[in-house]
């Protein structure tokens, strides 16, 4: 490599002091024009050559520097000490291969992206749970799954974006091919420790939580979970064994307007779990989504017949409960039978005898009392005349 090709990023930086502008102008002055994994790493390396002037194998503060000046950077001393201090992440005062290619292409966003998603399972598992335990019924599961995609819109898609960006090292608004070599590189390498994550994530949720580990033991559990660091495994040798095929596949499948380059929305169907886009994204690449993760995962389970077990375990709590409320539930309706006898054998006395003689509107006023013989003679006479007619008549 020449001198000038170095220079073809300059445009890129449009001559400002932008320190990502800076970061970008050397990313893409490595990557214009590679088609292919390989390449694009050989390209690093002859670019790295030139940038140790002392062939020490490692960039200098000062070579750092010169390498920034040969870009047409410009780039306060400051700055371009920032930047080195950046890019030399152990602090040993140079920069070598490795954090060169950190420095260049690395992916935060993506890291952030994956972490998100881990925490937005996490939440799930939760809300899942909580309908299983308390029988919420298939509503609960349908809100969790609206709640899910809401989610995924809300905190997902900001980082989809800020990844596109910083992938974006020719400041055009689009991916190219040379540009989407990185991006799907990155992202692979992101998923694959985002799989080792999830095994413990998943063995956390369905042996412990839904309590399969009190039933099949330390050693099934164990058998689980080798089971599913071979299927990680698997996953990665695939996708490394044809890994520019699968890049290449994988860029035809998300560009849709088919003009050799991927939009930001493109991008972002690709990367929203539970898109048709995201699926086939995962699978030109030769890698599963965690959907048919949790799946295979739910497989090894049921072929150890656990989840059957685990409904008999259910189904026998949820007796010893109904079993356990049965006392105090006889207890009440022995007491609303004893009313209900109290009442019937109260109504029937009153229907025989007639109401209480000792009730207010039944006393007369004079009960208790010396009835006076001229007052005695005429309640007796109004009786009489009232009931059975006048003596004389």
């Amino acid at each position: 490599l020449k001198r000038s090709f170095l220079c073809r990023a300059v445009a890129a930086m449009g001559g400002g002091a932008s320190k990502d502008a800076a970061r970008k102008a050397m990313a893409s002055s490595v990557i214009k024009g590679a088609s292919s994994m390989s390449a694009t790493e050989q390209k690093l390396m002859d670019c790295f050559k030139i940038w140790d002037a002392d062939g020490s194998g490692a960039i200098s503060k000062e070579e750092f520097a010169s390498a920034m000046e040969s870009l047409g950077s410009k780039l306060s001393k400051s700055q371009a000490e920032k930047l080195f201090a950046e890019a030399d992440t152990n602090g040993d005062g140079s920069i070598s291969l490795e954090e060169m290619h950190e420095f260049l292409f690395g992916a935060p966003h993506l890291a952030n992206y994956f972490q998100v998603l881990v925490q937005l399972q996490d939440e799930m598992d939760v809300r899942t749970l909580k309908a299983a335990t308390e029988y919420e019924g298939a509503q609960a599961m349908k809100d969790n799954e609206e709640w899910l995609v809401k989610a995924y819109e809300i905190k997902l898609k900001p980082l989809i974006k800020k990844s596109f960006d910083n992938h974006d090292k020719h400041g055009n608004k689009t991916l190219e091919v040379d540009e989407s070599i990185i991006f799907f590189s990155n992202y692979c390498e992101k998923l694959l420790g985002f799989w080792d994550r999830m095994i413990e994530s998943r063995m956390e949720f369905w042996l412990n939580k839904l309590g399969f580990l009190d039933i099949i033991g330390l050693e099934q559990f164990e058998m689980i979970q080798t089971v599913m660091e071979g299927f990680t495994k698997q996953q990665r040798d695939r996708y490394m064994t044809n890994l520019d095929t699968c890049h290449k596949q994988a860029f035809d499948v998300l560009d849709k307007t088919k003009d050799g380059r991927l939009q930001l929305e493109e991008i972002v169907q690709g990367l929203t779990p539970g898109t048709y886009r995201y699926r086939e994204f995962h699978r030109k690449l030769n890698l599963c989504t965690f959907a048919e993760f949790d799946e295979k995962f739910k497989f090894e389970i049921d072929k150890m017949g656990l989840v059957t077990k685990i409904a008999v375990r259910r189904a026998t709590t949820e007796r010893a409960a109904t079993a356990a409320k049965a006392p105090a539930a006889q207890q009440l309706a022995e007491k609303a039978a004893e009313h209900r006898v109290g009442r019937k054998a109260e109504k029937a006395a009153e229907h025989r005898v007639g109401p209480a003689a000792d009730h207010p509107a039944n006393k007369s006023p004079f009960q208790g009392k010396q009835v006076p013989q001229e007052a005695e003679g005429a309640i007796s006479s109004s009786k009489h005349s009232i009931f059975f007619g006048s003596p004389k008549g």
